[in-house]
C-alpha cells in the first residue's frame, strides 16, 4: 500500500510541474517575440533621440526599460524551465527506480 502512496504522490507532483512546466515554456515564447518588436522599438526610439528632443530622449528611455525588463523576465523564465525540467528528470528517476 506505501507503494501504492507512493507512486500516486510521485505521479501527482509530475503533473504539477509538467503543467507549470509548460505555462512556463508558453511565455517564454510569448516574451521572446515580444522582445523582438521591444528590440526593434528601442532601437528606432534611440535613433529618433539622436535627432529628436526631450520627448525622443525620454521615449528612447522608456523603450529600452521596456527591454530590459522583458529581456530579465525572459531570464527569470529560463531559469525556472531549467529547474523545472530538473524536477521532472528527478521524478521520472523515482518513478523508474520504484518497485510498483
Amino acid at each position: 500500500m506505501a507503494s501504492a502512496l507512493g507512486k500516486w504522490v510521485i505521479e501527482r507532483k509530475l503533473r504539477l510541474v509538467t503543467t507549470r512546466l509548460k505555462g512556463v515554456d508558453a511565455e517564454i515564447r510569448e516574451l521572446s517575440e515580444q522582445s523582438l518588436t521591444l528590440r526593434d522599438d528601442a532601437a528606432d526610439a534611440q535613433g529618433d533621440a539622436l535627432i529628436g528632443g526631450p520627448s525622443e530622449a525620454q521615449s528612447a528611455r522608456d523603450a529600452q526599460r521596456h527591454l530590459e525588463k522583458a529581456t530579465s523576465r525572459l531570464v527569470e523564465l529560463n531559469t525556472e524551465s531549467q529547474q523545472l525540467r530538473g524536477k521532472q528528470d528527478e521524478l521520472l528517476d523515482q518513478m523508474g527506480g520504484g518497485s510498483w
